[in-house]
């Protein structure tokens, strides 16, 4: 297999005892072969680009859930983007490792004194202070992210098997499916079986193995589908103000690439909202063709999905682990109507606390 270059960020945090008003997050380019360059972005802002040899110092008012993405120029065969998450506090500081390593992208936790030590090793530190009238995220907010979260998940195969968005779910000590046959009363224990941070997947199964499910009425494409081509959302957005009735959206694939240019994710144009994450993206032939996991900030229609060929290659590295072998007939010719009937007793809820 030819070997592939990766970005890895290590992020480490430490706690201050001040009272300041402001955060501050170090970004330490490693050390590195080749003179890669990585630009960063925060909550879609970009604040800087770093080169070898460089620190960024960014001086940040803003507090609650920050995400952080770095982009390095287009490289064939790579993906030239890593995204996480910081949940920003007031007085804090924040360090975090660019890197090159492998063809996965990892992000690995350090402590303190190891990320006060690749910071200092770096000949160049740029000074970067937010813009309180334009700022990253929220001033002197709480985090938003505090207490359970809630997503969508679908079924993989007939042993319970589901898969859903790593970001759903980590962290969580107890992560409960909601909504299976149609009962939303009932919450049914699940564990983690295999995640993938760079990817943003996890794969969970049921605990109770008593639970008898039909055979699946779809199948996971190995295709890269075209602009234009119809998509369909099945999930459960905001089941707090919406209900817990599963919400169907439709649109068309915008762009074969999605957030900063990524090859990993499509563009679609169906609406998106919080709980949609995980959910499953159909074609209109009803085979799943992305995995719903972000949209963009501030736009309307605007959604990213991580392409169904990705989630295949995940699946083949999880132990243990096998896809049915559907037979399912394409539902293309079905009404629509017809088609929501027969997908979505395979969609659920994750309650992650």
């Amino acid at each position: 297999m030819k070997k592939l270059l990766s970005i890895i960020c290590f992020l480490i945090v430490s706690i201050g005892a001040s009272a300041q008003k402001f955060s501050t997050i170090n970004f330490a380019n490693g050390k590195m072969v080749k003179d890669f360059t990585f630009t960063i972005y925060l909550n879609e802002q970009q604040i800087g680009t770093i080169k070898r040899h460089e620190n960024l110092s960014y001086k940040i008012y803003s507090e609650g859930r920050i995400t952080v993405n770095i982009i390095m120029p287009p490289v064939p065969g790579v993906i030239n983007r890593a995204t996480t998450t910081i949940d920003v506090k007031s007085g804090n500081t924040y360090y975090m490792e660019l890197g090159m390593k492998g063809y996965v992208i990892k992000k690995n936790l350090v402590d303190e004194a190891k990320g006060k030590e690749l910071f200092a090793e770096n000949e160049n530190t740029i000074n970067v202070e937010e813009d309180k009238r334009n700022p990253v995220g929220k001033i002197n907010a709480e985090i938003e992210n505090e207490g359970p979260k809630q997503g969508s998940c679908f079924l993989l195969n007939k042993q319970g098997y589901l898969l859903t968005n790593n970001h759903v779910i980590d962290g969580a000590k107890t992560i409960q499916i909601k909504g299976i046959g149609n009962d939303f009363t009932t919450l049914y224990a699940a564990d983690v079986i295999a995640k993938d941070l760079d990817l943003d997947l996890a794969v969970l199964k049921l605990k109770n193995q008593n639970i008898v499910f039909e055979n699946l009425p779809y199948r996971i494409s190995d295709e890269i589908f075209a602009q234009g081509t119809k998509s369909l959302s099945l999930g459960y957005p905001m089941t707090s103000a919406m209900g817990e009735e599963i919400k169907i959206t439709e649109g068309i694939i915008n762009a074969k690439s999605g957030y900063k240019g990524t090859l990993t994710q499509y563009q679609f144009s169906a609406a998106v909202q919080p709980g949609n994450s995980g959910s499953p993206l159909f074609n209109d032939s009803g085979e799943v063709i992305g995995v719903i996991n972000a949209k963009l900030k501030d736009a309307e229609n605007v959604g990213y999905a991580l392409k169904s060929s990705y989630l295949l290659t995940f699946l083949k590295n999880v132990d243990n682990f096998q896809l049915d072998k559907t037979e399912a007939a394409p539902l293309g010719a079905m009404p629509l109507s017809e088609k929501v009937t027969k997908l979505k007793g395979f969609i659920f809820i994750v309650k992650a606390e």
